[in-house]
């Protein structure tokens, strides 16, 4: 399986809850960095994310914290040890009702077929702006 087609299962595992199969895709030790690495009371989902049992309470965060409007994967580029993702989502934040939206690019990196990092990339002053009440 090539570093894209890897990004894009564990990408439609994401989105489809699939959390047991995004395993198939990570490794033990994986890093997920949601736009910042340390946590900020600014945004609850900030941070690092290790292991599968990170990403999945990473993913549980998103969808407590989120009413995915829209989310569109616009391409994926890859090489040898990395994959890039590309795309748009709107999300209504359910603490405070407002509509966040913005472009995204993840940024996944591969060791023997398996992601050993993740960095996501969006607008976070959109992002703090939806969560303030």
């Amino acid at each position: 399986m090539s570093n894209k087609e890897g990004l894009i299962n564990f990408l439609k595992s994401a989105k489809e809850g699939r959390y047991d199969d995004m395993n198939t895709y990570i490794d033990e030790n994986a890093k997920y960095i949601a736009m910042k690495e340390e946590s900020d009371a600014a945004c609850p989902i900030y941070g690092a994310y290790i292991g599968f049992e990170g990403f999945k309470r990473l993913f549980e965060s998103l969808k407590t914290s989120f009413d995915t409007q829209k989310f569109e994967l616009y391409g994926i580029t890859e090489n040898e040890d990395t994959a890039m993702a590309h795309g748009y989502f709107e999300h209504k934040v359910r603490k405070t009702g407002k509509l966040f939206c913005s472009n995204w690019a993840m940024v996944s990196e591969f060791s023997n077929g398996k992601i050993i990092q993740c960095k996501f990339f969006e607008d976070t002053a959109a992002l703090e702006e939806a969560f303030k009440s």
